[in-house]
């Protein structure tokens, strides 16, 4: 599950964006300058930073727009920048930094992601950050913006993450942050996640993940992707972790799985459950492995079975049990 620069960002591919018009199909004096240190690299490290340029613009709407969002990457990643320049130059420094930016450029859009990570580190993704400037509407377009127009907010999208990652083994999402959006030239738009990965047995981790509203896809239903290879030119989801996913059939964590005579099932995310079944009203803990749910009291074993998220069958004590998620 974890690689070393982990991949980002999400599902634009899902659309059909593969390649990146060029740049002289639009001269709108507005251009992406990207820098590469040296030094860095002599040192075993990639520091790079992409600035946004409006030297040749005379619009100076425009040039205000740009210089938001340089400062902007000089509040954030430049200041990842200038910390990773000095500890490099350090004689006694051992670690490395990968502070990468990939530059897209369309006839609609530019736009810039960036990843900042320090190498020693236990199984973390880098950190992200990204920038869209809309040269149709010529202005700098905030997440704040993207927001309203999806009609959505930060816990939103988080929550229905956590919703949509079906546990591998014993992981599983526990609140994160959106750290940006990405757009593709048909308005498609993924939000870049940071999540927080949960294993009870191991320590926790943050990891990238993209998540792309369900007004952008055919079935309207919301996509969370994790493991994106990701370059200059195209995101490339990888089947393998994408199939790990499913949108249809997840558990609603906290919501009650009642019937009508009172009796429950609640899922909680620290993998167990508040359960009241005839006369017992106690706490069991649970596993899930696509629809099946077994559920564990002391020494007893329970099997359980999952509908379309929504109805959970379960037999105890050799009665049956149809239950409904609470609206």
């Amino acid at each position: 599950m974890k690689k070393l620069l982990s991949a980002i960002l999400a599902a634009a591919l899902a659309f059909g964006v593969m390649a990146v018009p060029a740049f002289a199909a639009v001269d709108d004096g507005v251009k992406l300058n990207k820098e590469i240190s040296e030094n860095a690299a002599a040192k075993g490290s990639v520091v790079e930073l992409t600035e946004f340029d409006a030297s040749r613009s005379t619009d100076e709407a425009v040039r205000k727009e740009i210089y938001m969002i340089n400062a902007e990457i000089a509040r954030t990643v430049g200041s990842d920048e200038w910390v990773a320049l000095n500890k490099i130059g350090e004689e006694d420094y051992e670690g490395t930094y990968e502070i990468r930016s990939y530059n897209f450029t369309s006839d609609k859009y530019l736009q810039v992601i960036a990843t900042s990570i320090e190498y020693p580190t236990y199984g973390y993704d880098p950190y992200a950050y990204s920038w869209v400037y809309d040269r149709t509407a010529e202005k700098y377009v905030h997440l704040s913006d993207a927001l309203i127009e999806d009609g959505l907010t930060e816990c939103d999208i988080i929550d229905d993450a956590e919703k949509l990652y079906v546990p591998f083994n014993e992981d599983y999402l526990f609140g994160g942050k959106v750290l940006g959006f990405y757009m593709t030239d048909d308005k498609t738009r993924s939000y870049i996640l940071y999540m927080n990965m949960v294993n009870p047995a191991a320590e926790n981790w943050q990891t990238l993940m993209t998540y792309t509203p369900g007004k952008y896809t055919e079935d309207g239903k919301a996509v969370l992707y994790q493991h994106v290879a990701l370059d200059d030119k195209a995101f490339t989801p990888e089947i393998e972790d994408v199939e790990e996913h499913e949108h249809d059939n997840c558990i609603e964590y906290g919501v009650k799985y009642k019937d009508e005579d009172g009796c429950y099932i609640r899922f909680m995310r620290d993998k167990f459950a508040i359960v009241k079944l005839g006369d017992e009203f106690t706490q069991w803990y649970y596993t899930k492995s696509e629809g099946d749910i077994m559920f564990n009291k002391g020494s007893a074993l329970y099997e359980a079975t999952l509908e379309n998220g929504k109805t959970l069958k379960v037999t105890f004590e050799d009665k049956e049990y149809t239950l409904t998620a609470a609206e």
